[in-house]
């Protein structure tokens, strides 16, 4: 099964059994744990299609179990997306269904369950209201310039509208606040003077129209109009792309530079991630080159929240000079800035900040080290190892714990020795837990080997081995998977202490379903 149809059952499942079954917790969290197990290796947007929901871009049948009642509360809701990060939290999670799931009232626009997830402190999970998804997908559907002469206003009307530029005084040289002095007052409609760029005769002509325009996007932003600032600038920057003549290509050039200048990028950078014209925006700033880069950057490092710091990172990412901007950031004077940016770099997975991060793997700040040793185990490559290897004996619990519960897949399989070490060596056993379960999760047979000698009631390589210890390491062995963990969990289903026998028949129940699945 696709993980895309996996997390669509999971989600309307989820809804599905707090609708109609709230007391039954132990359904519910074996669907969940099902749905972590996906979520902690990747993000997914879920989005509503008419009457179909699209995980990952990827249509789910209409015939597939709860979904099309999952779709329903969603739009009587009215949320049109749930974007959920890597690594959610199960509560976080339990926030997100428990607010889909009552009825709606009539007129429901999402905001209720927005504000639920933020009153709950939930920061991973972020939903897009029915409206606004909507009203991006008709206008995803055509070009801004098309959507300029859908709305344009017809005959002469459009004619008089323009015809009022005429009284804009001579702006060369003046500086933006100037330039809004010296205009106040003037009608000026930036889409107006955009549109008569496509009817410009000569190179005077045009650059009439692009000084009308200049001005009517800077009093557009000023005023604080600015879906029609973009739309002008998008006009002109596609109709840029049509010139022939040199002498015409120089006007557009000299506009270009005049509109994309700090005092109307500025205003402009908080669109990144709007639905409707979070798309232009990165054209924009990608077009005002270096002084776009640097809006997006400090949008990035004061976003609020995590949804928000994605959102910038990944507009940054579509810029040439993005990915070198951000892994110069880890190493910013500012502690918050590198913890944020490492969540994201994290996040994203992206292998070029690998050194970068190695070396703020020695942060001061417990808080930089801990995002820091997240992001190395998330990317998970054997470039990695060595730098995660710090982690497990940093001072602060927090650090080696978070780190461990990253740890997994068979890129880090050159951190079995380091743990066993580290199992060793802890002093804490919530933490050699996680260890354990780190085993289990790269799953090579080293790792299969040690967590059966932990699993086992004497000798061995590790010491103290409580009930609680060996039931995480029957966790591992669970995680692993495989004719040899599953042997070993066999052989426990009888053991003495409930702890391990507890978690030996959830372990076995968790192999028995993943053989099951297709």
């Amino acid at each position: 099964m696709k993980d895309e149809h996996k997390i669509a059952i999971l989600c309307a499942r989820m809804v599905d059994l707090l609708r109609r079954n709230p007391k039954a917790v132990d359904e519910q969290k074996a669907a969940l744990r099902s749905l972590l197990e996906v979520t902690n290796k990747r993000s997914f947007t879920a989005r509503v299609q008419g009457q179909k929901l699209a995980v990952e871009g990827s249509v789910i049948p209409p015939d597939v179990p709860f979904v099309a009642d999952f779709v329903s509360q969603m739009r009587a809701h009215g949320v049109g997306e749930v974007i959920v990060a890597q690594g959610t939290a199960a509560l976080d999670m339990m926030h997100l269904f428990r607010a889909l799931a009552p009825a709606a009232p009539a007129g429901a626009d999402g905001s209720a369950v927005r504000q639920s997830l933020i009153d709950a402190e939930v920061r991973r999970i972020a939903v897009v209201e029915l409206a606004s998804e909507a009203a991006a997908d008709d206008r995803r559907e055509k070009r801004v310039t098309d959507a300029l002469e859908a709305s344009a206003v017809a005959g002469g009307d459009q004619d008089r509208e323009f015809q009022a530029l005429d009284i804009i005084p001579e702006t060369e040289g003046a500086g933006f606040s100037e330039m809004m002095e010296r205009t106040k007052g003037v009608v000026v409609s930036p889409n107006a003077a955009a549109r008569s760029l496509s009817r410009s005769g000569g190179a005077s002509e045009t650059t009439r129209a692009l000084k009308s325009v200049t001005v009517g996007v800077g009093r557009a932003v000023h005023d604080g109009r600015l879906e029609e600032a973009v739309e002008a600038i998008m006009k002109v920057l596609r109709e840029e792309k049509e010139v022939t003549d040199d002498q015409v290509r120089e006007s557009y050039l000299l506009a270009v530079r005049g509109l994309l200048t700090p005092d109307v990028l500025q205003p402009l950078s908080k669109l990144l991630i709007d639905p409707l014209y979070g798309r232009d925006i990165i054209h924009i700033m990608r077009r005002a080159g270096l002084k776009g880069t640097q809006l997006m950057l400090d949008q990035l490092i004061a976003a609020p929240t995590f949804a928000e710091r994605r959102a910038y990172l990944e507009a940054l990412r579509q810029v040439e000079e993005g990915t070198d901007i951000i892994v110069n950031m880890l190493g910013h004077h500012e502690w918050y800035v590198v913890r944020n940016v490492a969540d994201l770099v994290g996040e994203l997975a992206i292998e070029e900040a690998i050194p970068a991060l190695g070396k703020a793997v020695e942060h001061k700040d417990a808080r930089v080290r801990l995002a820091v040793g997240v992001a190395l185990a998330k990317i998970g490559t054997p470039r990695t190892v060595r730098f995660i290897r710090s982690t497990l004996h940093d001072k602060d619990p927090r650090v080696r714990a978070s780190v461990a519960r990253e740890i997994g897949g068979t890129g880090l399989s050159a951190l079995v020795m380091p743990l066993i070490n580290a199992i060793d060596t802890e002093e804490l056993d919530e933490i050699r837990g996680e260890y354990y379960r780190a085993l289990g999760r790269i799953g090579t047979p080293d790792a299969v080997r040690a967590l059966k000698e932990a699993a086992s009631k004497t000798g061995g390589l590790f010491r103290s081995r409580g009930g609680t210890l060996r039931a995480a390491a029957v966790e591992g062995l669970a995680a692993a998977g495989g004719d040899e963990a599953k042997r070993v969990l066999e052989s426990l289903k009888r053991d003495r202490d409930k702890d391990v026998r507890d978690a030996t028949l959830t372990g076995l129940r968790t192999l028995d379903r993943r053989n099951r699945i297709p």
